[in-house]
């Protein structure tokens, strides 16, 4: 197995989340810093600000799962049974928030671990998810010494991950005694401001790719699938339709007895999730609907889903950084 993986540690990479009411406002002053030009002057003030404006509104998300983001948590445990599987180090790396890429990478180094493995925890590659990783990596390593750092920059179209996704919808649609026919499978991302896809960002043709074949491979018509997106911020124009929008949709269409939400670029639950669709987006639907709605579960550290990982750590395509 291990010349099979071919590396010295594993780094499982994702955004990461406050655990507490009090790291809301640096967690959000961390994204916006990363998100915000550049060249922008005084861009730390502005993140900020930024932050300072819209903590209160995430705050009131968080009370409402719980008073913390559990993706940390969740992702911990992926990271422990994905160690078990393929019998290397697996390191959780997060962003936003702890734990931190240079304390890790130092660990690493002082472990003498010279080959590093990026997974990025986002099936679809976007410059502003995985690629924001892969620089801040890149830059805090150039003074350490690793002999090789690669990673896997996307894993959408990995056969492990369409049938492992479409094996969950159909288990579901199973346990909830749906009927395909009469259910809407609505599939949900998160959203990207438009101007980053005219740019060259993949993410939209790599999101529509994944949801194309999950239904081809479910055996869906056009007509009884979709994609929305969610979780916009501030007033610039975001990919559409906004999931929100969808919902309302459906109802006003009323051809449909239940509507099966899939979350399509998340692999745990946080605040996307058990939030915004659990929260927010039902009560959408149910106020505008004449249908019952259903958020497909996330995966998290599910065995099924940890044999995603393993597949995609020992079989997908690599590109090498250093």
């Amino acid at each position: 197995m291990e010349d099979e993986i071919k590396t010295d540690a594993i780094l499982l990479l994702n955004l990461g989340g406050p655990s507490c009411n009090d790291e809301v406002q640096p967690f959000l002053i961390e994204l916006f810093d990363d998100l915000l030009p550049k060249w922008l002057p005084f861009k730390k003030k502005i993140a900020s600000k930024l932050a300072c404006l819209r903590a209160p509104i995430s705050k009131s998300y968080y009370e409402k799962i719980g008073g913390s983001s559990p993706l940390r948590k969740h992702t911990e445990a992926q990271a422990s049974k994905l160690q078990e599987r393929v019998k290397k180090p697996v390191n959780v790396v997060m962003r936003y928030s702890a734990p931190r890429a240079n304390r890790v990478l130092e660990a690493l180094a002082g472990s003498r671990a010279q080959r590093l493995l990026l997974l990025p925890l986002y099936p679809q590659y976007s410059r502003f998810t995985t690629q924001s990783s892969i620089d801040e990596i890149k830059a805090l390593s150039r003074h350490l010494q690793f002999t090789s750092i690669e990673v896997v920059p996307y894993w959408y179209s990995e056969q492990s991950y369409l049938s492992f996704l479409t094996a969950q919808i159909e288990k579901f649609l199973s346990g909830e005694n749906l009927e395909k026919i009469r259910t809407y499978l609505l599939f949900s991302a998160h959203g990207l401001p438009q101007k980053y896809i005219l740019q060259g960002d993949p993410y939209l043709s790599q999101t529509t790719e994944t949801v194309t074949k999950v239904a081809t491979l479910l055996g869906l018509t056009s007509d009884q699938y979709g994609l929305g997106f969610q979780s916009k911020m501030g007033k610039g124009r975001w990919l559409e339709p906004s999931t929100l929008q969808c919902v309302e949709v459906l109802g006003k269409q009323g051809a449909w007895e239940d509507v099966v939400v899939v979350p399509v670029s998340f692999v745990s639950d946080h605040v996307e999730t058990l939030y915004e669709l659990d929260i927010l987006v039902k009560e959408k639907a149910q106020r505008c609907g004449n249908y019952r709605y259903h958020r497909l579960p996330m995966f998290n550290d599910s065995d099924e889903f940890i044999d995603v990982l393993e597949d995609v750590v020992k079989n997908a395509p690599r590109t090498r950084l250093l």
